[in-house]
C-alpha cells in the first residue's frame, strides 16, 4: 500500500481522534484535536454542532464551527508514536513526515492499522491465556442518568449518548457517527481539488471518486 501512486494532494485540516498516553487508542481515551489538544468526550460533544441540511438525510457536524477529519489518517497523525513495534518500524521506514495532509493516503493508514491490530491481537491472546476464571458479569444498580462514551470505529471516532430513567429504560439517545463528522471535510477536499473548474473531464471524475473512496463514507450510518 505504501508503494501505490497516490495522487498529489495537500489540504491541511484538523485531525480528531481518541488518544491515550500508553497505547494507540481504539477502545477508550480522550478526544484530541491536532489544533487544540486533548478534550474529554463530554466537553467535545458540548462544543459540537449537529445539523441536517434541507433535502438531505445525512446528519453532519462541525466543531466550534470548523470541519474536521476523523478516521485512520487522523489517528495516524495524532498517534503514530504509540504504534506497536512492527507497524511503527514499517511507517518509519517510509520517511513520511507528520501530519500528512493528503487525504488519499487514508487508504495506506487503514492498511497500516491492520498491521497494528494484528500485533495487538497477538499480545492480547498471550494475556488471555494467563487469565484465571475471568468475570464477565458486573453488578448493575438501576438509576436515572446520562452516559456518554467514545471509541474508534474503522471510519473514525464514534460517539454514543444515552439517557435512562429510574426503570433503566432509554428515554433519549444520540449517535454521532464517523461519516457525520467527516462528510463536510470530504466536501471541502473536493472543492479544494476541483478549484474554480466549471467543466469536469472523465479524469476529474475518476480522481474525485478515488477521493471519496479514500474516506469510505457510509451514508446509511450517518442517517438516523
Amino acid at each position: 500500500m505504501a508503494r501505490q501512486p497516490y495522487p498529489e494532494f495537500n489540504r491541511p485540516s484538523e485531525s480528531l481522534s481518541l488518544t491515550r498516553p500508553d497505547e494507540y487508542a481504539i477502545y477508550d481515551g480522550d478526544i484530541t484535536s491536532s489544533w487544540e489538544g486533548r478534550l474529554t468526550p463530554r466537553r467535545f460533544v458540548n462544543r459540537i454542532f449537529e445539523e441536517q441540511l434541507p433535502g438531505q438525510l445525512v446528519k453532519r457536524t462541525r466543531y466550534e464551527g470548523r470541519v474536521y477529519k476523523v478516521g485512520a489518517l487522523a489517528r495516524l497523525n495524532l498517534n503514530a508514536s504509540k504504534l506497536k513495534p512492527r507497524a511503527k518500524n514499517l511507517f518509519k521506514s517510509l520517511g513520511w513526515k507528520l501530519p500528512i495532509a493528503n487525504s488519499f493516503v487514508n487508504v495506506f493508514a487503514q492498511a497500516l492499522e491492520i498491521v497494528e491490530c494484528l500485533e495487538l491481537i497477538q499480545t492480547e491472546l498471550k494475556g488471555w491465556k494467563r487469565l484465571r476464571a475471568p468475570k464477565f458479569k458486573v453488578p448493575v444498580r438501576l438509576r436515572p442518568g446520562t452516559g456518554l462514551a467514545a471509541m474508534e470505529a474503522p471510519r473514525g471516532t464514534l460517539i454514543h449518548t444515552y439517557t435512562l430513567n429510574a426503570f433503566g429504560r432509554i428515554t433519549s439517545l444520540n449517535i454521532i457517527t464517523p461519516t457525520a463528522q467527516f462528510i463536510s471535510n470530504l466536501e471541502a477536499d473536493v472543492r479544494h481539488d476541483l478549484g474554480p473548474k466549471k467543466q469536469f473531464t472523465a479524469r476529474d471524475r475518476k480522481r474525485i471518486a478515488m477521493l471519496v473512496r479514500s474516506y469510505d463514507p457510509c451514508m446509511t450510518c450517518a442517517t438516523h
